[in-house]
């Protein structure tokens, strides 16, 4: 991916993640796989069958909700909740 095209990605993982919409709480469980055609939790583009997907399963209310993710936009993701806890 293009830098400013991380850069885009990095800059929409911090207003989900300080708005809300994009949880940084711990996961129960992460997994890979061939994508399945859900949209990123992230960018909110299907993860086609030729990428791989990653699903987090998150801990929510005392269940689970899982997050898929593209490759690039899981490690932009965790880097920002890495960055969110160290602030």
């Amino acid at each position: 991916m293009a830098r400013s095209g991380e850069l885009s990605l990095k800059r929409l993982a911090q207003e989900r993640i300080e708005s809300g919409a994009l949880p940084c709480n711990p996961g129960a469980r992460m997994w890979g796989s061939r994508g399945s055609g859900a949209r990123c939790a992230l960018c909110g583009e299907p993860i086609g069958p030729d990428e791989i997907e990653y699903e987090v399963e998150m801990r929510v209310n005392g269940g689970t909700e899982p997050l898929q993710f593209h490759r690039v936009c899981h490690s932009v993701w965790h880097t920002e909740c890495e960055g969110e806890a160290a602030r």
